[in-house]
């Protein structure tokens, strides 16, 4: 099954087989028989269908490597509504200022998809027709995506001007934080506008960290629920320097190991969800031991050597297993996770539902789907370790603060050659980088992003306070 990755385009989608800029939004359901479609929310007179609902969270699971089963679709429901009442907002805002998007631009955007999971277009369709999706699902999505872009550049980008001396400011205080660690982060935000929300939202954070446990994908799910400015690129901040950050999110960040995901942050606005995707440590210096994950010794028992014969691809998909240990661990329970260990990695082929059932009937085992990651965005070490690694098949076991982790090609690997039985495995742990010096171009881009996004995020706000919203039954 193909993994969709929506890289370069939030999931701020539309009402399925949306038209932006030739016709207005729906203000009755439609795209299946209105016999058994009903209306489970209403947006400014326009109609959020159950069809529209269901469509979008079969393309959340399929792109995120689910099964769109009924328990499932039930289940992520009211998490995709919230979201696509906000898609119907800027779907309107968009037609009111009569933005255009043409169909050549949705089909380039497809083809986009289909290139960067080596596909063809018509497979790509196929695969999401075979789950129940339209067609016309991904290309509303996109369509809608396309919109609220072109709405958010017209109307903004002429209020946001970036001084040279901004950018001065940036890099002398980039160029003074040069001794301390850099952090590759991504998140997920959900906001917390009244005290008495908090319990509510924290339930929905919950249920997107089960969603992560199960193995959906991280960019995804940022991309479809985080209500930062980063949830167009998947949750990406970039790069961020030691007390960068809140208080609150730097103690946590500066504890956490490439690869890992943190557990709710509180800090102002809302919750957090971190992803700690690389690190770098300060300019001169060799990274610190403790940041280094120790490798695990495992025999593989006659598991046959894996040769590789053709490089993976410029980008893969990749998903973590973990096995929660605390350092202080007796070595009873040391001895317990290592022969857990030896069993998943003798017992992973491939990824989805047959990874969910190894780490089920293993036992106390997390697992993470990472999306889809640019090798050349990585550790050196950790890019020549994943760079060996075949496609459905773990890394060897890595020692980390966190327990005992590996890593899993799930797309985009090696091409293999299976020969003779191999020895025990030990590989090298993924090591951090030097620091690299932001030129003035990606000071100023960033300073423009982070702006703009910003006064689309408040612009958003403002859409929701002034719509009259009613929601009914999902059931």
């Amino acid at each position: 099954m193909f993994r969709i990755a929506l890289i370069a385009l939030s999931s701020i989608a539309a009402f399925s087989g949306a038209t932006m800029g030739a016709s207005p939004p729906p203000t009755k359901a439609s795209g299946a028989d209105e016999k058994t479609v009903r209306t489970v929310a209403v947006v400014n007179d326009s109609v959020i269908s159950t069809f529209d609902l269901d469509q979008r969270v079969r393309l959340l699971l399929v792109t995120s490597g689910q099964n769109p089963t009924p328990d499932l679709i039930k289940r992520y429901r009211p998490q995709v509504l919230k979201t696509l009442i906000d898609e119907m907002l800027q779907t309107q805002e968009a037609f009111k200022f009569k933005v255009q998007v043409g169909n050549e631009e949705v089909d380039k955007s497809v083809a986009r998809i289909a290139q960067q999971n080596n596909a063809q277009v018509n497979d790509i369709f196929k695969m999401l027709e075979s789950q129940g999706v339209t067609r016309g699902t991904l290309q509303g999505q996109l369509r809608t995506e396309l919109a609220w872009q072109k709405f958010v550049q017209g109307r903004f980008s002429s209020r946001v001007v970036i001084s040279p001396d901004e950018v001065k400011e940036v890099l002398e205080r980039t160029q003074a934080n040069a001794n301390k660690s850099q952090f590759l982060v991504s998140e997920i935000f959900l906001a917390i506008d009244s005290p008495e929300q908090e319990p509510e939202v924290r339930k929905n954070l919950e249920q997107i960290i089960a969603q992560l446990r199960q193995g959906a994908p991280f960019t995804v799910l940022a991309r479809q629920f985080s209500q930062s400015a980063s949830a167009a690129r998947g949750g990406d901040i970039d790069w961020v320097t030691e007390g960068q950050l809140e208080p609150e999110l730097n103690t946590v960040l500066t504890k956490m190991r490439p690869g890992s995901i943190s557990d709710p942050v509180r800090a102002a606005g809302g919750l957090y969800l971190l992803a700690l995707r690389q690190k770098q440590t300060a300019a001169g210096s060799k990274p610190e031991e403790n940041d280094q994950p120790e490798a695990v010794p495992v025999a593989t028992g006659g598991q046959p050597e894996i040769k590789v014969i053709k490089g993976p691809s410029a980008q893969v998909g990749l998903a973590r297993l973990l096995i929660p240990m605390d350092a202080s661990a007796n070595k009873a329970k040391q001895e317990a996770a290592k022969q857990k260990a030896v069993a998943l990695y003798r017992g992973v082929n491939g990824c989805g539902q047959p990874l969910q059932a190894l780490a089920k009937q293993v036992g106390g085992v997390q697992v993470n789907a990472m999306g889809t990651i640019a090798l050349k965005d990585l550790a050196p070490d950790f890019r020549k370790l994943l760079e060996q690694t075949p496609n459905g098949r773990p890394s060897p076991p890595l020692r980390s603060g966190q327990g005992i982790e590996m890593f899993v090609i799930c797309s985009g690997g090696a091409q293999i050659q299976v020969t003779q039985p191999a020895g025990p495995a030990r590989a090298a742990a993924p090591r951090t980088e030097a620091f690299k010096m932001p030129t003035k171009e990606d000071i100023e881009n960033r300073l423009f992003s982070q702006q703009i996004n910003m006064l689309a995020r408040r612009h958003l706000r403002d859409l929701r306070r002034d719509a009259t919203i009613e929601i009914k039954d999902q059931n």
